[in-house]
């Protein structure tokens, strides 16, 4: 995970890690055996890190969940940008702590009155909207700045060169 964070996913290999905790990478086959199966269990990690908060008590609106979801999911991405593009892979997202976010979700938009199918997709829609804003926070954290920019904010850069003077 702190691997991920700090140069992204494309960074992180089997000899890095085995690297980073001083061990022959060899030896990290006897704990997952492949990239994939390591990806998936830093997935459940962080997702076990940021759980969705009980609702027991609070009276909770749907509303309130979708807030709170945005909350910690954008807490979650701004942390560990990584997982934006790990969750879009639908196997990285739906272990059992994905899974109890979805049913988190799903149960508060049932009191609209919809079908849990219903309310699976109005969660989906959620999540889509929740990640799609975090991309560009994903993109500044996961990728270097185009050194012909003068910033690492793509549009900012094109501005401030006025290569869309048509904009200003």
């Amino acid at each position: 995970i702190d691997l991920a964070d700090a140069d992204g996913l494309d960074a992180l290999s089997m000899r890095r890690l085995a690297d980073r905790l001083g061990v022959a990478p060899m030896s990290l086959y006897r704990h997952v055996d492949t990239k994939d199966q390591l990806l998936a269990a830093m997935t459940e990690e962080i997702g076990d890190r940021y759980p969705y908060p009980p609702v027991a008590g609070t009276g909770w609106t749907w509303r309130d969940r979708v807030r709170v979801a945005g909350e910690v999911d954008w807490e979650l991405y701004r942390e560990h940008p990584w997982v934006v593009l790990a969750y879009a892979v639908p196997r990285y997202a739906s272990g059992p702590s994905g899974l109890a976010c979805l049913a988190w979700l799903v149960e508060g938009f049932t009191e609209l009155g919809v079908t849990t199918a219903e309310a699976a997709d109005l969660t989906f829609v959620v999540w889509s909207q929740i990640s799609g804003a975090a991309l560009p926070l994903a993109g500044r954290s996961l990728f270097a700045p185009d050194p012909g920019t003068s910033s690492g904010d793509g549009l900012a850069g094109l501005l401030d060169l006025g290569y869309i003077a048509f904009l200003g």
